[in-house]
């Protein structure tokens, strides 16, 4: 793990204020491996594997790789057992797997970056393309206030299968980082976000520091053309 101090270098050296934004992806970026395996592992442990439903969810994650599907539409149809739930029982949810099954997969050189932004009172945000379930309890052990990510639809208090369109996804991405820059006047060009997938190319675009964190192969080899900052986490 390099030092904290040659990990916030640039940040220590660069402006200070709330006008700069400091974006950060969540899975391979805040957080060693992928989220949702988590959540599938929690799922499994608890009320066992049915095996209609985790057929449906692997038809759903098959089209959306095939891109025969949007993410909008893989996500409600790998989250068909969810619907009915209160938002109270979602979170608790989310509350279980974070504490079980997450925080100790937070990265410790991430966790350094989102401090070294803090302290130079940068507006910091968690853009994801999940759900307020799925990381709201890590944004609260960063200190993180700000959280945009995909919306569940909720009528009567209950989830209805449905997911709010636009999804925080591609340039859904995007969307949400102008429409936080909008809402407290944030200065794009002087902001960060930091990210591992290519998919994020239509934010990591609009912004003046794009940092990459075990970015995939695509984006590796979109950065290394374009002279973005690479880091790479394994501790």
């Amino acid at each position: 793990m390099a030092s904290r101090r040659e990990l916030t270098r640039l940040i220590d050296r660069g402006p200070s204020g709330p006008k700069i934004g400091a974006f950060f992806d969540v899975d391979r970026t805040l957080l060693a491996g992928f989220s949702a395996m988590a959540f599938m592992r929690d799922k499994f442990s608890t009320e066992g594997i049915d095996i209609g439903k985790t057929i449906t969810s692997l038809g759903g994650a098959f089209r959306f790789g095939m891109n025969q599907s949007s993410f909008p539409t893989f996500l409600e149809e790998s989250s068909g057992d969810l619907v009915g739930l209160t938002e109270e029982e979602l979170s608790a949810v989310g509350e279980r797997v974070f504490n079980q099954r997450l925080v100790t997969d937070i990265y410790p050189e991430s966790r350094a970056l989102v401090e070294a932004h803090q302290k130079r009172g940068h507006t910091v945000a968690i853009i994801s393309s999940a759900t307020h379930f799925q990381i709201d309890d890590l944004a609260r052990e960063l200190g993180i206030e700000h959280v945009l990510c995909t919306e569940l639809e909720f009528v009567n208090g209950k989830f209805t299968g449905n997911v709010v369109r636009p999804a925080c996804f591609r340039e859904g991405k995007a969307k949400a980082g102008r429409d936080l820059a909008e809402e407290f006047d944030l200065d794009l060009h002087q902001s960060y976000f930091y990210t591992d997938s290519r998919d994020d190319l239509p934010l990591l675009d609009i912004v003046g520091n794009p940092r990459l964190v075990n970015p995939d192969s695509e984006l590796s080899q979109i950065g290394s053309r374009n002279g973005w900052p690479v880091y790479r986490f394994r501790s």
